[in-house]
């Protein structure tokens, strides 16, 4: 499994900006294959119900890594390259941390 932190800024919100990039595709992409939106779809409802952090199994983070590398950003932003590089180097949790993951999320 993989961890998102969804941090909050100032006017920049990770899980509005994922939630943007998951569900709308790409300008290169003209629209999405149906296992496409299927991944999207599991994806948006795992990060509607995140709070703090999103656990995301292998495959579900290669789908969002991809679309997070491949997406178009409309202002060059510091915060941009930190929400992407967190998304796309997210470290790497076993079972056990994830389910001990919100208590340690608190302290």
């Amino acid at each position: 499994m993989r961890k998102i932190v969804l941090k909050t800024m100032p006017d920049f919100d990770y899980k509005s900006l994922l939630r943007s990039i998951i569900a709308t595709p790409g300008p290169r992409d003209g629209g999405m294959a149906l296992d496409q939106v299927r991944k999207a779809v599991k994806i948006l409802d795992r990060l509607e119900a995140a709070d703090g952090h999103l656990l995301l199994e292998e495959a579900d983070w290669q789908f969002m890594k991809t679309r997070v590398e491949g997406a178009s950003y409309t202002l060059a932003d510091k915060r941009i390259v930190e929400f992407a590089d967190d998304v796309i180097q997210a470290p790497e949790v076993n079972v056990a941390e994830a389910t001990a993951l919100p208590e340690a999320a608190q302290g």
